[in-house]
């Protein structure tokens, strides 16, 4: 509904959080962010940046990117 009326849906740190521990789970077997592989590191990023409208910011410190790789990624 949010979307089609144009508007913006912000979740915090925490949710997001919650939302990458479920994602890594059902995806990569794991619920330990940190022990993901750079390529699951970067399709999760996609994943909170494309589906969940995470900031570069945010994604940042959930993954623990370097922010210059999340820049070029998503400028």
């Amino acid at each position: 509904i949010a979307e089609r009326l144009k508007d913006s849906i912000f979740l915090t740190d925490e949710e997001l959080f919650n939302i990458s521990v479920k994602y890594a789970e059902t995806n990569f077997g794991t619920k330990t962010i940190t022990m993901l592989s750079p390529e699951h590191k970067i399709q999760l990023a996609k994943e909170l940046h494309f589906r969940y409208k995470a900031t570069n910011q945010q994604i940042r410190r959930i993954l623990r990117m370097d922010i210059h790789i999340l820049n070029e990624m998503f400028p």
